[in-house]
């Protein structure tokens, strides 16, 4: 599952956490990936998640042209 949600100036996009084989799991957490448009406020966030989540690629500069 696959989705995309707009708050504000704010960017969700959630999906489904595959295994090691590519398979999607039955059941489980999920990936999410938020993009801010203010970098201070993408900071303070992502401190917050720090203190529980599992980040799987830190903010930094893309070839996309996101950060």
């Amino acid at each position: 599952m696959h989705a995309r949600l707009q708050l504000g100036d704010t960017w969700l996009f959630i999906s489904d956490v595959f295994s090691k084989d590519g398979m999607p799991l039955e059941r489980g957490p999920v990936s999410l990936m938020v993009e801010f448009s203010i970098e201070p406020e993408m900071d303070a966030v992502y401190a917050r998640l720090m203190k529980e989540a599992k980040v799987h690629m830190p903010p930094q500069k893309t070839f996309w042209g996101a950060k």
